[in-house]
């Protein structure tokens, strides 16, 4: 390039380029990048030319990525930056996301962390979710996780994350971004928050189910034998207070059926009670666990025998029932551990909120278990559409509190109803 003069012609420059720098090659009567990286930064530098509307009309185009990314990160002033953030994510969010490592020092700090907040959680859900069918090379998709983890407290759109993460566990740093948000500290949250919680149950066989009489014709509870290995249930259903120490987001939600620290958290479906559980090291509990650690080795419908009142469990007592006579209705939450425990210190399995099982619902798994003799720790179904959920809540009669009494849904169901505990297993 020295040898070059200020008269030398087009073609002279052309070809003293080609032949000496490397960046370009001749093809026909054209001239080629020899690496597209070198015709990406060239590009976006030309971009810098244009008006921002310009620029986000190539966003959504694969072609234009890395231009794109190039483009915002020559972004100097934080005042263009957060703007221009603001409107690629109106454009395309997981595009801004993956500009956003090379652009954080020109966007405000809370930027991306309003703008979740302003998107609800089916959308962000949806974009998570979304992301293979937007961009077919899964390292990119690693980067759009990257960024969005970093802030990203919602347990459904942390799990479909994870999914995809776990799946594609050779893209370096993958691994390393699930175990950052979840795994890293588990074991110290979990002896800070909730160790103390904890209820030793002890291993043993149980008939699990309930005869003919006590079951309701639409629901599978045929009686089989079950043997079940020594785990840790959580004496309390999980709280808000302990829940926003999770996701401070969730405190939005909170309403006039569960408004208060010490009452059961809602609205929370499978997936987000399963992401909680892994942040302290826990699991839902099996189907089997919880009917185990309910009876306390009771094998009447109710842990504390044929019956109970709205004085010993949190349920509509507006009904007359079988066993019960009519009692008073809360209409919501109570605080936890309000009513006696079982025979194993744990609260409120009768009732204040359904809670969700690691199972899915099969509806004939009890029948095919019971004709396996003993069933040693039984996990459900390996496949479905539905997962279980148990105990009965602060909306339902005394029948459907019952400790056999099961229930299902589809795990993204959210309801005012519905809460959850955690189990540990050494």
């Amino acid at each position: 390039m020295a040898d070059l003069k200020r008269n030398d012609n087009e073609e002279e420059v052309l070809r003293e380029i080609c032949e000496n720098s490397g960046l370009l090659q001749k093809s026909d009567d054209s001239y080629l990048f020899v690496h597209r990286t070198f015709y990406e930064y060239y590009t976006a530098r030309k971009m810098r030319l244009e008006k921002p509307d310009m620029v986000l009309n190539y966003a959504g185009e694969p072609r234009w990525e890395e231009p794109l990314c190039l483009y915002a990160a020559q972004i100097e002033s934080v005042g263009e930056g957060t703007q221009f953030f603001k409107r690629l994510w109106e454009k395309d969010r997981a595009q801004a996301l993956r500009c956003y490592p090379d652009m954080d020092r020109v966007v405000e700090p809370e930027c991306i962390k309003n703008l979740l907040d302003q998107a609800d959680v089916y959308e962000r859900v949806a974009l998570v979710k979304g992301l293979p069918e937007k961009n077919a090379v899964p390292e990119k998709i690693v980067e759009t996780l990257r960024a969005l983890f970093h802030w990203e407290t919602n347990g459904e759109v942390l799990y479909w994350g994870i999914q995809f993460l776990e799946k594609h566990r050779e893209i370096p740093g993958a691994l390393e971004i699930v175990r950052q948000k979840l795994d890293d500290g588990a074991q110290e949250r979990f002896h800070k928050y909730i160790a103390n919680d904890m209820v030793r149950i002890p291993a043993g066989e149980f008939v699990m189910g309930s005869p003919g009489y006590e079951a309701e014709r639409f629901n599978d509870e045929t009686q089989h034998q079950v043997n079940i290995n020594e785990f840790f249930i959580s004496r309390y259903q999980v709280t808000n207070w302990l829940h926003e120490k999770f996701d401070p987001s969730h405190l939005k939600q909170r309403d006039e059926y569960s408004d208060q620290d010490k009452q059961p958290v809602i609205y929370l479906n499978w997936y987000e009670a399963v992401m909680f559980c892994r942040w302290l090291g826990c699991r839902l509990p099996t189907e089997a666990e919880w009917e185990y650690a309910c009876r306390a080795t009771t094998a009447t419908p109710f842990h504390t025998g044929e019956i109970s009142t709205t004085d010993l469990a949190n349920f509509d007592g507006n009904y007359l029932d079988q066993n019960c006579l009519t009692g008073r209705y809360f209409g919501k939450t109570a605080t936890v551990g309000s009513y006696p425990p079982n025979g194993w210190r744990l609260y409120d399995l009768h009732g204040n909120v359904r809670e969700w099982c690691l199972d899915w619902y099969g509806e004939t798994y009890y029948n095919q278990c019971k004709g396996q003799g003993i069933v040693d720790d039984p996990l459900g179904p390996e496949t479905g559409s539905l997962r279980i959920l148990r105990g009965g809540s602060w909306d339902d009669y005394l029948q459907g509190c019952r400790s056999a009494r099961r229930y299902f849904e589809l795990p993204g169901y959210r309801y005012h109803f519905i809460g959850f505990r955690p189990v540990f297993v050494q």
